[in-house]
């Protein structure tokens, strides 16, 4: 990894900010691309709120899919408050003991059985590949599962980052709208990340309009390390493993704020 230039920090609300908003609706990507998801999550349908200090996010479970709501919404069958933004960090982390208090639906025990059940599994998918071959995905599944999901925390993060975090937000200080394809070749992993009034979105698939910039990995263990922080973007650049068109200088700001996620995110 090169140098950060900015130390990450940490700050409880931002880490808050990066488990509600990027790690939780990685859920979308799982229940889609893992059978043993699906499996797990059965007939049951339900939403379920996560809620700490001033920021929450609705989570809806049914049918197979998912849905994420990155705001207070009426009507979640379950709620769980965490007393602070720590305890909530430790929750995602598995560093030190964190007991949400369950402030509706505490009666529902099964949609809290099967939410544990699923958060493990995906806590699993975004350590590793491996982790997901105990949940009897074959390998090459596995490897492909665990890139798409750590493909989702990035860009969300990304966008976290952008707008919360002081370094991010700098180096996109001069408030110009954009926005960037991102894909892998051989692989059908398309994203893109924009920046319309300030405010920085993402979405999978092909852009829905001009692009100043294409950013494209040469296979998925490129774009793993890339995205998870392990790689040094300006080198793999040089090397040809990411080929680059466009606006240069839009891109080199977004391989920085990709390697803060990686610091920010770290492995327990």
């Amino acid at each position: 990894m090169s140098i950060l230039l900015e130390p990450t920090g940490k700050h409880p609300v931002l880490l808050a900010r990066l488990h509600l908003f990027a790690v939780l609706p990685a859920f979308g990507d799982l229940l889609k691309h893992a059978e043993p998801a699906r499996e797990i999550l059965g007939e049951r349908r339900f939403s379920l709120r996560l809620r700490a200090g001033s920021l929450s996010s609705d989570l809806y479970f049914g049918r197979g899919q998912f849905r994420f709501l990155p705001a207070f919404h009426p009507g979640s069958q379950l709620a769980l408050h965490f007393l602070s933004y720590s305890q909530l960090n430790k929750q995602f982390t598995g560093r030190g003991v964190s007991m949400p208090i369950p402030v509706r639906g505490a009666r529902f025990l099964g949609h809290l059985r099967t939410f544990s059940k699923l958060s493990s599994m995906l806590q699993a998918g975004l350590l590793s590949e491996s982790g997901l071959l105990a949940y009897g995905l074959e390998e090459r599944r596995a490897s492909e599962v665990h890139l798409r999901l750590i493909f989702s925390v990035a860009l969300g993060a990304f966008t976290v980052l952008v707008e919360h975090e002081s370094f991010a937000r700098a180096l996109f200080a001069d408030g110009d709208d954009w926005m960037v394809q991102l894909s892998v070749d051989g692989a059908e992993m398309d994203a893109w990340i924009s920046r319309t009034g300030g405010h920085c979105r993402w979405g999978r698939g092909t852009a829905p309009g001009p692009v100043l910039a294409k950013l494209v990995f040469d296979n998925q263990s490129t774009a793993l390390k890339a995205l998870s922080g392990e790689l040094d973007g300006f080198a793999a650049i040089n090397a040809g493993r990411i080929r680059i068109s466009g606006l240069a200088p839009l891109v080199d700001k977004l391989s920085l704020v990709f390697e803060r996620v990686g610091a920010y995110l770290d492995r327990p």
